[in-house]
């Protein structure tokens, strides 16, 4: 990652309580709307240039569509997610996967429905298993689609939904699977093989997350939550009175949301540090243009990506008390606060490599070169303050955590 993508990370946790969202500023990489993380590298469906990969934290992409559907210079990609070895590109055409990190592309669609109304929106995984949201109602061929492996065969994911339920988004809480629709939130105790309607939230559900034991809703009669698992629910403040969309996350103990008021264009992006009892706003430093065309988070380890229409963007967490993961790579920073020196683990995979400590200005501080998988890194001379930790090996360049010195 370059220095322009980091040097912000850690000036004054006080400046950034409600996200401070930087641009990678990369070029050839526009209408993102979908991002997914796999095997320490990013993936991009970008419209209508189809699927991009960047092996360098964002600062450099290349297009990997041998094998996508084409129509001219076209590829009309409209989600990407992973699974295991697999990738996987939801297009107008059908679904499609990949085994070789994008270099290839084969049809997983079977009998599935393939318009460009009517496609996989997203894609979730829960206790293994893909499961595929279409853009469409059920009666059309929508509602969601479930594979246990890897797309050979595809099944109904939404047995117990109405005909004329459009699928948003999924959230999971446990052994409970919650799913927001137009015509209200659904749960499944059995990982989507069926389910029930929720009798307490029975209309517009636009998107569902889970902090904890917590449950927030996106609905058209604003943002509310839950704290007995949905069976009462209780109006937020500052949130849109009557939104028709958004997209929600869970990042750094906070919750993300989108803003749709009107159509399907964005005007601000929220946030809440109260589980959804408050919102304000948190689109520091996402342009004019951009603001109103914001896609699909993506949260991976202490990162989150935002995909707009000329960028995509991307936000730290500040927990500085908690290791984090990072891809598909588990890193243990123990511990992020310390005194004479802190240890880095399950580096598997990164030898050899090197760690950088960058402080709030960015500059390179530190470097320790990892030949195991454990290192310590000794406070020496590092004054007090906080630094990022980047890792450097063959995968490329990428943060990892944050300490702080005491």
């Amino acid at each position: 990652m370059e220095l322009r993508n980091a040097a912000f990370f850690l000036l004054f946790p006080s400046l950034f309580a409600t996200a401070q969202w930087t641009p990678l500023a990369t070029t050839g990489v526009t209408t993102t709307r979908s991002m997914a993380s796999a095997s320490g590298a990013l993936y991009a469906a970008t419209y209508p240039s189809g699927v991009k990969k960047s092996t360098d934290a964002g600062d450099n992409w290349s297009p990997v569509n041998t094998g996508l559907p084409q129509s001219g210079a076209n590829y009309f990609v409209e989600s990407v997610g992973y699974n295991g070895s697999y990738l996987f590109a939801g297009t107008q055409s059908g679904i499609y996967r990949s085994n070789d990190g994008g270099a290839s592309w084969s049809s997983s669609n079977g009998t599935l429905t393939a318009s460009n109304t009517v496609n996989a929106n997203k894609f979730y995984v829960f206790a293994g298993v893909t499961m595929a949201v279409f853009n469409g109602d059920i009666i059309s061929g929508g509602g969601i689609w479930r594979t246990a492996n890897n797309g050979t065969t595809w099944t109904i994911g939404h047995s117990g939904m109405g005909s004329n339920a459009k699928v948003f988004n999924m959230a999971v809480n446990g052994a409970t699977l919650y799913a927001s629709t137009n015509v209200g939130l659904y749960t499944s105790i059995d990982n989507g093989l069926s389910w029930q309607p929720s009798a307490s939230m029975n209309y517009a559900c636009y998107g569902i997350a889970v902090n904890g034991n917590n449950l927030i809703a996106l609905t058209a009669f604003g943002y509310r939550y839950s704290t007995n698992g949905g069976s009462v629910w209780t109006d937020a403040t500052g949130d849109p009175a009557s939104p028709v969309g958004g997209e929600i996350a869970v990042f750094d103990g906070k919750i993300y949301a989108t803003v749709v008021t009107s159509g399907t264009t964005t005007s601000d992006v929220l946030v809440s540090t109260t589980n959804g009892a408050t919102w304000v706003s948190a689109s520091t430093a996402i342009g004019p243009i951009d603001i109103t065309a914001l896609n699909e988070f993506l949260v991976d380890g202490g990162l989150m990506y935002l995909g707009a229409l000329f960028d995509i963007y991307f936000t730290t967490d500040l927990n500085v008390g908690i290791g984090h993961t990072t891809g598909a790579q588990t890193v243990r920073i123990l511990p992020t606060l310390f005194s004479d020196g802190f240890v880095v683990e399950g580096l598997e995979g990164a030898v050899p490599g090197r760690l950088e400590l960058m402080d709030v200005w960015g500059r390179i501080v530190s470097v320790q070169a990892v030949n195991t998988t454990r290192v310590r890194i000794e406070r020496g001379m590092l004054s007090s303050g906080a630094y990022s930790v980047l890792l450097h090996d063959a995968r490329g360049s990428r943060l990892i955590g944050r300490v702080v010195a005491e």
